[in-house]
């Protein structure tokens, strides 16, 4: 337990030195359309490389923001350095259709947060529609009068809501009617074992039939293979993410892709 308390303290201090001299980066991980194949957006995911030269990975950053008091710090260095990033695409003229940026828990039940991310969109001057927030099934059903206020400031201005890991978290689908949801995301575990795995396939086609008759968009996680993509596309699943596609990536990278799709050219990986 001390052991643990040791690496606990160590980490913590190692994140705050990151966070304070800018040592995290920002890499982005590409969604597709489907269908077309056409890049249609983007998330941003927070990285930070070790001593050693190894990628740490997000749910630990996350984590450890988490357990130490640190998030509300890391997640407005997050919002700050990804909207950054976006703006310079837009001024390129090359940034894909929308940016998403996860947002934890415990950093969305700060009341200061909506301010915090409406001002900043104002300062890099990016339309509001442009940019999407992500959320766990759990956020939702926590402080539920005080988050369905504080989504509806965000929406209100243009920002849509998605739900990140679909169908691992809270039983009640009620949230879906009372709060401004746009998009659901189908978590990776349901994908990892398809087309395989019979029962995996009636939760996913479930899935895209409840969200199309909801009116609502459909991303699937974690596509490895050109099966998946291939029985998530005939079920109806509109969007996709993962290595299949693109691994994650830099913001140089995003701007030599959507060059290449502008002028027409086709992906060998397709």
């Amino acid at each position: 337990m001390q052991e643990q308390l040791n690496q606990q303290k160590t980490l913590e201090q190692s994140l705050r030195k990151a966070i304070n001299n800018n040592e995290l980066d920002i890499h982005f991980q590409p969604q597709v359309d489907m269908q077309t194949l056409q890049l249609i957006g983007v998330e941003a995911l927070v990285r930070w490389k070790s001593e050693h030269g190894a990628y740490i990975s997000p749910k630990k950053i996350i984590e450890v923001a988490e357990q130490t008091g640190l998030m509300q710090h890391l997640g407005h260095w997050i919002i700050d350095r990804a909207l950054a990033d976006f703006s310079y695409m837009l001024d390129q003229r090359c940034a894909p259709g929308k940016m998403s940026i996860n947002l934890s828990g415990k950093e969305f039940h700060n009341g200061y947060l909506a301010d915090y991310i409406l001002q900043t969109i104002r300062r890099y001057d990016i339309p509001p529609s442009r940019v999407q927030i992500e959320l766990t099934e759990q956020t939702f059903i926590e402080n539920i009068e005080e988050n369905r206020d504080t989504l509806n400031r965000l929406t209100l201005a243009g920002i849509s809501v998605a739900i990140d890991d679909f169908g691992t978290g809270y039983s009640s689908l009620a949230y879906l009617k009372h709060y401004p949801v746009d998009s659901i995301k189908i978590d990776k575990s349901f994908i990892s074992d398809l087309p395989k795995s019979k029962d995996d396939l009636i939760i996913c086609q479930t899935m895209v039939s409840m969200a199309n008759l909801l009116s609502l968009k459909v991303i699937a996680e974690g596509v490895e293979t050109l099966d998946q993509h291939e029985v998530l596309k005939n079920i109806g699943c509109s969007y996709g993410q993962g290595q299949h596609y693109f691994n994650v990536m830099k913001t140089d990278d995003i701007l030599s892709i959507v060059k290449e799709q502008k002028a027409g050219r086709v992906y060998p990986g397709f």
